[in-house]
């Protein structure tokens, strides 16, 4: 985790922070009980005595009740450590008391503090004292711990998002690769004018899901441009009984969107409307970009043959993986509708592009 206010990055800072602490508290009470009693001095040496009392019952609870017991929600124990607490820290300061009323004239090194004042040998008030520095003292540990957690579960986040990412690049089929190759092989054969741009579509599309998407954002234009390679490329596999339209509307330029959030439906598309299929397939694919906010529809038909095997589109790993990272990455900033009838699979995703809730977080 990075360092912060609350976690010093060294031993040092730590003790630096305690000291800092037990300072302001003593200073604090000895103005507050000082003003009560009118002698600063006498509070000051009164505060020393129970000081110990302090410090006890903090880090008793700081490092034992609280990791020991609250933690683990074993609140019976809670319980029953703050009543011994409290005990303990009556008898300390009922013996303390005894001893500076049985004492009055012991000359101290700046002068004798006289009888003191009974508001300083109020029992009660004392205990209220101790119990609202260890209230204090536990609620910043509380905050330390909340905070480190919303820490480590940002970073167990983002190591999620990553290996999810991974599995979408996975995605990409070997046989979708196998099937270019083997089409760039005959284009090469056949010595075709086609062959060239086969190649610069493959090694783009690569090249994107490889390393150009190895951030949280990515210009919404490499996507697009992504989905209109793998078309091209699908296009080439499939040849004339493939009819698929791809329409963009509204300003795409400057706008930046989650890598592989798009794709994956694209993918699921042609594996699914096309792959099975024996004869012609569709696929119409709408992009619309107004201000920050993206619409983006996609359809394509169910062949019979599909239907027959495996009658509807399941939303296999594939888009479950894409779903949970919106969640992840838009929050509530976005819909996901998908729909399917007898022999048409939809669909439709808007998303706020100026929402990306998850940022990099720095380990050690």
């Amino acid at each position: 985790m990075t360092p912060n206010i609350l976690t010093p990055r060294t031993l040092l800072g730590r003790i630096s922070q305690h000291v800092l602490f037990w300072v302001f508290v003593i200073l604090f009470y000895t103005f507050v009980y000082g003003r009560m009693t009118g002698n600063y001095y006498a509070t000051f040496v009164h505060l020393m005595f129970t000081f110990p009392i302090y410090l006890a019952t903090t880090y008793f609870t700081l490092y034992y009740v609280i990791p020991k017991f609250l933690f683990k929600k074993n609140y019976k124990a809670v319980i029953v450590s703050a009543i011994y607490m409290v005990l303990g820290s009556a008898f300390c300061e009922i013996m303390i008391i005894l001893f500076f009323i049985v004492t009055p004239d012991y000359k101290w090194p700046f002068g004798n503090i006289g009888v003191l004042d009974s508001t300083m040998l109020d029992i009660y008030l004392r205990l209220i004292g101790i119990f609202i520095v260890v209230f204090f003292a536990a609620s910043i540990k509380l905050l330390k711990y909340w905070y480190n957690s919303q820490r480590m579960n940002q970073l167990l986040a983002q190591q999620k998002l990553e290996a999810e990412l991974n599995f979408l690049k996975s995605q990409v089929h070997p046989h979708f690769l196998f099937n270019t190759l083997n089409n760039l092989y005959a284009l090469t054969l056949k010595k075709s004018d086609k062959s060239p741009d086969v190649v610069l579509k493959l090694s783009e599309l690569l090249d994107y899901m490889l390393y150009e998407c190895n951030t949280d954002k990515i210009e919404l234009k490499k996507e697009i441009k992504l989905i209109k390679n793998y078309i091209a490329l699908q296009q080439l596999r499939f040849g004339k009984r493939l009819k698929i339209d791809f329409e963009i509307t509204g300003y795409v330029t400057n706008k930046q969107i989650a890598p592989l959030i798009l794709f994956p439906f694209v993918e699921n598309s042609f594996k699914h409307g096309v792959g099975k299929n024996t004869g012609e397939s569709w696929i119409n694919i709408s992009l619309n970009v107004e201000h920050n906010n993206l619409t983006f529809e996609i359809s394509n038909g169910i062949p019979k043959v599909a239907i027959d095997v495996d009658s509807k589109h399941s939303n296999g790993l594939g888009l479950k993986n894409v779903e949970q990272r919106l969640g992840l990455l838009y929050n509530d900033m976005y819909s996901l509708n998908i729909s399917d009838s007898v022999d048409t699979y939809k669909v439709v995703l808007q998303l706020d592009l100026s929402k990306i809730t998850i940022e990099d977080v720095d380990e050690n």
